[in-house]
């Protein structure tokens, strides 16, 4: 089985990959079966991989939210800054140092079987994109 943990808080991560933990060893405590071999005991090898660090979260007067903003403005689009508990590449490329405004596309039912975005959000979000690319062409 594979799980998954996320926090914007290192500490909670770590308390809530260590609960799960502990749930799964007493779960697997609880269970036996005797064959005639003898008696076999469920047991739990939990191995944990952090693929990723929390983004950090972008300074609201960074080049890269001041040109999204910038441009969400001028399409008309409202804007707002909020941290998230995703994960993507935003979160490799600010342990590095780099800037990223990871925009969202509107996706909704996320991580269900019904997962769906509306083609609408999905032109907005690029429209968006595109003007920051504009605006970033033309700026000082």
């Amino acid at each position: 089985m594979d799980g998954e943990t996320r926090s914007l808080s290192v500490a909670k991560l770590e308390a809530q990959t260590e609960h799960m933990r502990q749930r799964f060893e007493a779960a697997a405590a609880r269970h036996a079966v005797r064959l005639e071999d003898g008696e076999h005991r469920a047991r739990v090898e939990v191995k944990v991989d952090r693929q990723y660090e929390r983004a950090r979260r972008a300074r609201t007067r960074a080049k890269v939210v001041t040109l999204v903003a910038g441009a969400a403005k001028g399409l008309g689009k409202s804007f707002k800054t909020r941290a998230t508990g995703g994960g993507s590449d935003a979160n490799v490329y600010t342990t590095r140092g780099i800037e990223i405004a990871n925009l969202a596309c509107g996706m909704r039912d996320i991580h269900t079987v019904n997962e769906w975005v509306d083609l609408k959000d999905l032109y907005t979000t690029a429209s968006i994109v595109l003007e920051t690319v504009r605006l970033n062409a033309v700026s000082p």
